[in-house]
């Protein structure tokens, strides 16, 4: 055979070859033990910017309304993603690289649903970058991306009976880690990390420590955005208040290595003075409760690498952080909550420290006639370091198991999600906070967060609530209970909750 018929007889081969690896089919959601490997249709590269875009890693930008790093998750390495239908492509061999293709959509229209309102275009510099953005985003992919706020009781209620319906009203939505895990094991979510167009080892989505807190089964179901930013919450107190009051300040505690919980009690009893409470923290006593139990090292719920729980709240973890927590609600009545008045309270300056989530940052700093410091929430005398950061995997983004042509919803959010800040977080946080502090103190929680941890999964098999634990803890907190009653109690009602887990 001569060398010219050889290469032509190649050239036939590899165009066969081609041929078949572009046939396309429906996509189908995988069931949550399984891995499907499916052929990944890749379109030609669109070179067009994307406003505030990292040509690095594709991040669009990025801010933690509420979506921060507690849902951080892994990406599956041999899965592939969902083929396409949407538009003319052509096909390449799969790889385990991420898909950055483009496609055209058609003028899909893909619905978003969160429990925080949209920017409104042209209140400010950061909405206007936000809907810049958005609709760039939206002309690329030749979408329409739906913005729609509901409460987190509507998401429950209308949201998710939707999916168990066959036909979900959301192409991605927010909810909390007690109903994502319910949903997992019902196989009413789509496994993400079988999306090439997600690289859930990119920063902007919690790192690898997140994702490896976050499979199921070795796959991962959710996912959310920590906005660059390494904390979703700090405790916050009034500088000035301190410094009028002889306190010593908190940030030269945390620098010196002396900020611990005896620092923590006294300060706040010091403090409490007149109608100023020492320390103020949010949503409801249980709640903080908790966040005492769990800066102790106490883990309520452990799992292994599925739904198999297993409640360990019975140590002295618990037992010593109910204790300190009562003395400082009941006996030295100088900590309390508010609810949610509680950053405006503080704000006020009706509190001297806070313990505050950084979505409300803004509401606080809006109406604060005062200096702002920040430090980490103490370490318990029984945590596992003297620098100790709970790990609790929380809410995120999912996408339900129905929907159409997820990778096609991918792609767009794998750009829009966190767009709604084009800066740096440490620019957004400073132009908030006017606080180099405050940025050392992000900075050093993020460093915390690379410390190995065993995850606390109490919000996987229900709510405070709705398992009953809102009872127990705040008898414990007013007295009512001794830790030991009050673990009881939660013991008892946590092994129901892992029993009828999912049923």
């Amino acid at each position: 055979m001569n060398q010219k018929l050889r290469k032509l007889l190649l050239i036939i081969l590899c165009l066969s070859i081609l041929t078949a690896a572009g046939c396309k089919g429906k996509t189908t959601a995988p069931e949550s033990s399984e891995s499907e490997n499916s052929e990944e249709s890749i379109v030609s590269q669109d070179s067009e910017d994307i406003p505030g875009e990292d040509t690095e890693s594709g991040e669009a930008g990025s801010e933690s309304n509420g979506s921060d790093a507690s849902s951080g998750k892994t990406s599956s390495s041999k899965a592939s993603s969902s083929k396409t239908t949407s538009s003319k492509t052509s096909s390449v061999t799969p790889t385990d690289k991420k898909d950055t293709s483009v496609r055209d959509l058609k003028g899909r229209t893909i619905s978003y649903i969160v429990n925080w309102p949209e920017l409104k275009k042209g209140e400010n510099q950061r909405a206007n970058d936000y809907w810049k953005t958005k609709e760039s985003i939206e002309k690329k992919y030749n979408c329409k991306i739906k913005h729609v706020y509901k409460t987190p009781d509507a998401i429950e209620k209308e949201v998710i009976p939707s999916i168990l319906s066959g036909a979900p009203i959301a192409d991605v939505f927010y909810t909390s880690g007690d109903k994502i895990f319910p949903m997992i094991k019902k196989n009413m979510l789509y496994p993400v990390s079988d999306l090439k167009q997600f690289d859930f080892n990119e920063d902007k989505w919690g790192g690898k420590k997140h994702n490896d807190l976050s499979l199921v089964n070795g796959k991962r179901y959710f996912f959310g955005n920590t906005g660059g930013a390494p904390a979703g919450a700090m405790l916050l107190y009034n500088i000035d208040y301190f410094k009028a009051n002889n306190l010593p300040d908190l940030f030269t505690l945390q620098k010196e290595g002396n900020w611990n919980w005896e620092a923590l009690k006294k300060i706040a009893r010091d403090a409490t003075k007149g109608d100023v409470i020492g320390l103020l923290g949010p949503i409801g006593i249980a709640e903080f409760a908790k966040t005492f139990i769990q800066y102790n090292g106490g883990v309520m719920v452990k799992r292994g690498t599925g739904f198999d729980f297993s409640v360990t709240l019975n140590s002295k973890n618990t037992t010593n952080a109910l204790t300190t927590f009562k003395q400082m609600v009941t006996d030295d009545k100088s900590t309390k909550v508010t609810g949610m008045t509680s950053a405006s309270e503080f704000a006020k300056g009706k509190a001297a420290m806070y313990w505050a989530e950084t979505y409300r940052f803004p509401e606080i700093t809006s109406a604060m006639k005062f200096k702002l410091g920040g430090v980490t929430f103490p370490s318990g005398p029984d945590a596992p370091s003297k620098d100790f950061l709970p790990c609790i995997p929380g809410a995120g983004f999912v996408i339900p198991a129905t929907v159409s042509e997820p990778a096609d919803i991918a792609m767009v959010l794998d750009k829009f999600i966190g767009a709604d800040n084009t800066l740096s977080w440490e620019d957004y946080y400073y132009d908030m906070v006017y606080s180099k502090d405050i940025i050392t103190t992000f900075k050093k929680i993020g460093e915390m967060g690379k410390n190995p941890v065993t995850a606390e999964y109490v919000d996987a098999v229900g709510d405070l609530y709705g398992i009953g634990l809102h009872g127990p803890l705040g008898d414990a907190a007013s007295g009512q209970q001794t830790p030991a009653q009050a673990i009881e109690s939660l013991e008892t009602s946590l092994k129901n909750a892992v029993k009828n887990f999912g049923k």
